[in-house]
Parts: structure tokens; sequence; C-alpha cells
């Protein structure tokens, strides 16, 4: 936990919420604190780095998740399961990062997607010397029926 990141904190406050009530008897196997656990690292900004290494020393860590600086990303022999970047930066390959979230692009595509049934009453709306909608219809062309 970045405890000179008030956002930081209350973001890693709402996962580990989510990890404490994620913890559940299902009916295949049951998920006990011994067989995964959390602990926060607690930490500022420009010690995280030392912090995670101080605490792979002492502990064995499989997997970061939550908040981390890029400098954290860099460190072998961990996985970072969809990490949360303090500030925005583009994505690289690196083998021990895993991202779950969807990216930016990924997000754009699915908010303009448009229905196959409703491309063709788009593309009639069309104003093909505007490239844009010529009788402001393309709203209800859009709308998912």
């Amino acid at each position: 936990m970045l405890v000179d990141s008030p956002p930081a904190a209350k973001i890693i406050s709402e996962l580990l919420k989510g990890f404490n009530g994620g913890r559940m008897v299902h009916n295949a196997f049951l998920i006990t604190s011994a067989d995964v656990s959390m602990q926060l690292i607690s930490s500022t900004r420009n010690d995280a780095l030392d912090a995670l290494r101080e605490t792979m020393e002492a502990k064995r860590v499989d997997f970061v998740g939550g908040m981390v600086t890029d400098a954290m990303l860099d460190v072998e022999g961990v996985t970072f399961i969809d990490p949360l970047p303090l500030e925005p930066r583009l994505n690289r390959f690196r083998r021990n990062v895993i991202c779950l979230s969807p990216t930016l692009e990924q997000q754009f595509f699915c908010a303009c997607g448009v229905p196959r049934e409703h491309e063709r009453r788009l593309r009639a709306r069309s104003d093909p010397q505007r490239g844009g909608c010529s009788d402001g219809g393309c709203a209800a062309a859009v709308a998912v029926d």
C-alpha cells in the first residue's frame, strides 16, 4: 500500500475487500487462507521497489497485484497479475505481467461497436460527401432494439 498516495490507498482497500469476499466454499474446492494469502506491503512510491524486494527475501511471493510502480514491474521471479500503474503509460510486452483488464483500445471498440443488424441502416443514412450522418438519425440506428 502506497502510504503517500491517498487514491492508491483507497483502491487497495477496495481490492482487499474483494479478496476477502472471494474466500468461499465452492462445490469442488475450498479456498482457505492457507491456500492463498494476501499481504499488504506499506511503502512510499520511492521505496516500493525496495519494500517488494525485502518481502521477497523474507517470504515466498508468487504474484503481485494492485498498485505498482514501473520499477516494480522489472523485478524478476514474480508474476504481476493485472497491475494498476500509478500513472498512465504505454504497455509493452513483459513475460511476467498478466493483464486482465481491457485495454483502452478494447474499451473503445466495445463502446463504438455497432451491431451488424443496424449497420445497413447506418450506411443508408450516411452522407458520403461529409462522411457522417446527414439526417441526425444515427443515434436511432445505433440503438439496440
